[in-house]
């Protein structure tokens, strides 16, 4: 776990654009059927 947010927080502050964009592509479908699922559910 620790590793993992380390990495995160090395690439956040570096700014790398093309994370951000890989890692909204997953997270945002993510949330959207999670909201989705809990109106429906």
């Amino acid at each position: 776990m620790t590793n993992t947010l380390v990495k995160l927080a090395i690439t956040f502050a570096l700014g790398t654009r093309e994370f951000g964009s890989r890692v909204a592509l997953i997270f945002v479908p993510m949330i959207g059927v999670g909201l989705l699922s809990i109106l429906l559910f």
